[in-house]
C-alpha cells in the first residue's frame, strides 16, 4: 500500500487539524469495537441450507399465489362461433384449394387463385 496521504483540499476538507484527528480516531475505535463485540459463529452445513429455506419458502409461495390466481379467474363460456384459423386468417378458398393438392401449383395457378380472391375495383 502507498503511505502517501490522499489530497482531499479540493473537498474544502481541512485534513491537517487535530479536529479532523479526533474524529477518524472516533469512527476508527467504535468501528472496532462494534467489530469485536460481534461473536464468530462457525456455519455448518446445516446452518447454511436453514438460512436459505426463508427466500426459498417465501419464493415458493409467492409463485402458488400468483398460480391460484390465475387458476381462479373463470372465464365465460363463449358464445361466438368457433372459425377455423384459414378463415380466421382471411386465406381465400382457390388458394386453399392450391395448397392442399398433391402437386406443386404454377405461378400462373397462383396468379389466377389470388387474383380471383382479390376484390375488384372499377373507376367511376
Amino acid at each position: 500500500m502507498d503511505e502517501t496521504p490522499i489530497d482531499l483540499t479540493a473537498l474544502g476538507a481541512d485534513t491537517a487539524g487535530p479536529r479532523f484527528e479526533a474524529t477518524v480516531t472516533t469512527i476508527v475505535r467504535d468501528g472496532m469495537a462494534a467489530r469485536a463485540s460481534r461473536a464468530i459463529v462457525p456455519m455448518d452445513a446445516l446452518s447454511a441450507v436453514a438460512s436459505m429455506w426463508r427466500p426459498a419458502l417465501i419464493a415458493a409461495g409467492i409463485a402458488i399465489a400468483a398460480g391460484i390466481g390465475g387458476l381462479a379467474v373463470r372465464r365465460a363460456p363463449s358464445s361466438a362461433p368457433r372459425i377455423a384459423r384459414v378463415d380466421a386468417l382471411g386465406i381465400p378458398d382457390e388458394l386453399r384449394e392450391l395448397i392442399r393438392s398433391d402437386r406443386v401449383p404454377s405461378l400462373g395457378e397462383l396468379h389466377e387463385a389470388l387474383a380471383a380472391a382479390a376484390p375488384r375495383r372499377t373507376l367511376e
